[in-house]
């Protein structure tokens, strides 16, 4: 069972979503970069859009605690 995604890793697949096909048609960059990029571009948001996440994580950790009302995280 995988954990609930945190509001960084939610934020990152949207981006992902909106831009994939410009950053796929450039070789060079690969996910490792795309990662990067994402991390600055969280730091730059606003305070409302990462509140927006957030939101949408807590929403999923609720969700995933109803899936799993016995999951344990253990590495």
């Amino acid at each position: 069972i995988r954990r609930p995604p945190n509001a960084f890793f939610l934020y990152r697949s949207h981006l992902w979503d909106t831009v994939k096909t410009q950053w796929a048609e450039n070789s060079e960059k690969r996910q490792v970069n795309f990662s990067k990029y994402a991390g600055e571009q969280w730091q730059c948001e606003s305070a409302e859009v990462r509140d927006h996440w957030e939101a949408r994580a807590a929403t999923e950790k609720k969700a995933h605690k109803e899936r799993y009302p016995d999951y344990k995280f253990s590495p």
